[in-house]
């Protein structure tokens, strides 16, 4: 995903669960404005900021290796 799939993600979730930006940003126990960057894919938050907002949505990441998915050619 990138910032703006995420962005709309993130707004999709709290919509869905009926918060405006500022309770969501309350619930987080981030600035209103933080919860408006993340929607609008905008510079200036921090991972653990969108840590934090995803945590109050109940939403969980899984992070996994490129690498895993990389496939090795096998010789014949």
């Amino acid at each position: 995903m990138n910032k703006r799939q995420i962005g709309q993600f993130v707004k999709e979730q709290r919509e869905s669960a009926g918060l405006s930006q500022k309770a969501l940003a309350d619930k987080a126990q981030v600035r209103r404005q933080t919860v408006i960057d993340i929607e609008n894919a905008s510079l200036g938050y921090a991972i653990d900021k969108l840590l934090l907002v995803l945590d109050a949505l109940e939403i969980k990441i899984l992070m996994i290796p490129v690498a895993l998915f990389r496939f090795r050619k096998t010789k014949k």
